[in-house]
């Protein structure tokens, strides 16, 4: 079972609410993702430090939707929750169909919000 902040976090993500996405970050929390530019020298990381910078990365990612990107929702495949760490394993899905498998290692703040999120995806293996 996912934490309060980030089963938060997920779904609305998936709604498409940049704001409550947001908002289950802690203010100075550490967002770490797949570049969205990897032509620029190459797959790589991006990272975002603060509630506002995160609040940015969601506002551009659903800016992109208009272009037919990041219309999918996130399936929980597996969850582990240790104390303030928590390890989640799922795919995307669009239209019933996975196209890619996500990994997350969230550290969540005292306070139950996200502190630390780093995710990395890869399109979906065809076994």
């Amino acid at each position: 079972m996912l934490p309060p902040a980030l089963a938060s976090y997920y779904a609305a993500l998936d709604a498409g609410d940049d704001d409550k996405a947001a908002a289950a970050f802690a203010e100075d929390a550490v967002y770490i993702r797949p570049a969205l530019d990897p032509g620029a020298g190459g797959p790589g990381t991006a990272t975002f430090h603060g509630r506002a910078a995160i609040r940015h990365l969601f506002a551009k990612r659903s800016a992109r939707k208009q272009f037919g990107e990041n219309l999918h929702h996130h399936e929980f495949r597996s969850v582990a929750v240790t104390g303030a760490e928590c390890f989640v394993e799922g795919v995307g899905v669009i239209d019933e169909t996975p196209f890619a498998v996500f990994i997350a290692h969230a550290t969540l703040a005292p306070d139950g919000l996200i502190a630390r999120y780093i995710g990395m995806t890869m399109p979906t293996p065809e076994h």
